[in-house]
């Protein structure tokens, strides 16, 4: 198994009903970065980690940059979702 990383810009709507995670905000080329340019979209990747039963494997997750409506007070923070191997 290898380490996947997928850009999610078009079918937000559908996503996002399946989901439960509103669309936000994410950098085209990475994930990690929260500078110019962003767009409205989801990362969806695929990586070896601690899954929510709290056991080492690999799991697909879904996320996104969430901004406040007041950035001077709060930070911007991610939103994730661990996703069924069926559903991803």
């Amino acid at each position: 198994m290898e380490r996947q990383r997928h850009l999610l810009t078009t079918h937000l709507d559908a996503i996002e009903q399946l989901t439960g995670l509103e669309p936000g905000q994410v950098h085209p080329q990475d994930p990690a970065l929260l500078r110019e340019p962003m767009q409205h979209g989801y990362w969806l990747t695929y990586d070896y980690g601690l899954t929510q039963s709290n056991t080492l494997g690999w799991t697909w997750v879904l996320e996104t940059v969430r901004y406040p409506a007041d950035p001077r007070r709060f930070q911007a923070w991610t939103s994730r979702r661990e996703l069924s191997p069926e559903l991803a």
